[in-house]
């Protein structure tokens, strides 16, 4: 088939003419995006402070920020020590301090989120040894509440700083959400 074209600038110009005259289509819209907060592993330390720990057994989860925040015990890195090293513990948990240093900047830099998956582990490592340590003579609804308390503290504290209400599980995950009308 012949058009008359001969010249390959004259066929080169015609293709770029139908290009240009072509419809633009508009870039598609990016993907949305979904603001959440992922926490993994906090291992939270409740014998950091062993001289701390009767009062912690004897308290509603909801006082626990008051008793932790209080001054450290004189001995509560002697007595600590020997905990971790009965219970044959390496490294270092969760204190309180560094808790809450860690949710004071979860509120400060963690805005909009509208929700948060906690995963792995809450509570600290060979937590059941140190329990027997602590609390030598402890019945085992004594540790089942301490352990449920501790649980209930780590939760109850994230709740709080981020405003987030908590749907739990009982896998090892933990997913704060917003009702689904927030969408």
């Amino acid at each position: 088939m012949h058009f008359g074209i001969k010249n390959p600038h004259h066929i080169a110009a015609l293709l770029l003419a139908m290009f240009a005259a072509a419809p633009s289509f508009p870039e598609p819209a990016p993907p949305a995006t979904v603001p959440v907060l992922m926490i993994s592993d906090i291992h939270f330390e409740p014998f950091w402070d062993p001289g701390k720990a009767a009062q912690l057994a004897a308290a509603p989860a909801s006082s626990w920020t008051a008793i932790l925040a209080s001054t450290p015990s004189p001995d509560r890195e002697a007595q600590f020590n020997a905990i971790q090293q009965a219970c044959h513990s390496r490294g270092a948990d969760t204190s309180y301090p560094l808790y809450a240093s860690s949710l004071d900047e979860i509120k400060t830099n963690v805005t909009g989120a509208i929700f948060v998956t906690v995963s792995g582990d809450l509570i600290s490592h060979s937590f059941t040894c140190k329990f027997e340590k602590v609390f030598p003579n402890a019945k085992p609804d004594d540790y089942r509440a301490f352990v449920e308390r501790t649980i209930e503290f780590v939760i109850g504290s994230l709740r709080t700083t981020t405003q987030i209400a908590a749907t739990t599980s009982l896998t090892r995950t933990v997913t704060f959400s917003v009702t689904p009308a927030r969408f």
